[in-house]
């Protein structure tokens, strides 16, 4: 990540990201009633999308992780892009153990946290370091010895954050915009479909025309313009 300044370049310190941010233990304090569990699968890049309340003696064996407000958690497995910052609010969630949890000291803003995992140059780290047979997943040794952030002060963390949060926001209106398109899309063929089909109804009962009208009745004829006759209507 490199950080522009006005003025003559300050050198910006790069520390050991558990340093500024270390790793939460995993290990869910024994609860009353149920409290809602997030798995790896419900979260869609920076965005809670679902989860499903647990009970603390039936609850998966990977509901394991609880959080504080300023958390900020990053799946673990190979290619799994999702960065979660936890809110105000957002405490009573338990969160699986496919995500590693960390909890930044004074000296690091959280929002600048997540925009520095999210960048494209830490996750491809992050695949990089990952291991193991069946699943990969990146472990805290590996975070411990590679993880390395620049940290400037918080002045110019939170004009980071500021350019990154209106990069977030232009992204988020496109997507927005792209699912109304598509939705308006799906239901203009619908209609179509619709109208496509009456259309075939109605011509399959006026396969009779006529061109010459007269006082006793009407002549068919193989051209011309198209009638429904009375008798070929039904109620319905």
């Amino acid at each position: 990540m490199v950080l522009n300044r006005a003025g003559p370049q300050e050198s910006v310190p790069i520390m050991n990201l558990t340093k500024v941010a270390p790793i939460q233990k995993p290990g869910a304090k024994k609860f009353a009633g149920s409290r809602p569990y997030v798995a790896t699968a419900d979260v869609d890049q920076w965005k809670v999308k679902s989860s499903q309340q647990v009970r603390f003696d039936s609850r998966p064996t990977r509901a394991n992780v609880e959080t504080k407000s300023g958390d900020v958690l990053m799946a673990r497995m190979k290619d799994a892009f999702k960065i979660v910052l936890i809110e105000a609010g957002n405490e009573q969630m338990i969160f699986s153990t496919g995500f590693v949890n960390f909890r930044p000291t004074k000296q690091l803003d959280p929002r600048f946290l997540v925009y520095w995992l999210m960048s494209p140059e830490v996750q491809a780290l992050k695949d990089a370091l990952c291991s193991g047979e069946t699943q990969k997943a990146i472990n805290n040794e590996a975070i411990k010895k590679h993880f390395k952030i620049p940290v400037p002060n918080l002045d110019e963390q939170l004009s980071v954050v500021r350019r990154c949060d209106q990069i977030r926001n232009a992204v988020d209106r496109i997507d927005k915009q792209r699912t109304e398109s598509t939705l308006l899309i799906a239901a203009l063929r619908e209609s179509l479909y619709d109208e496509i089909q009456e259309f075939e109804t109605l011509r399959g009962v006026t396969n009779l025309i006529y061109r010459y009208p007269s006082f006793y009745g009407f002549k068919y004829t193989n051209e011309g313009v198209r009638v429904v006759k009375i008798g070929s209507m039904t109620p319905d």
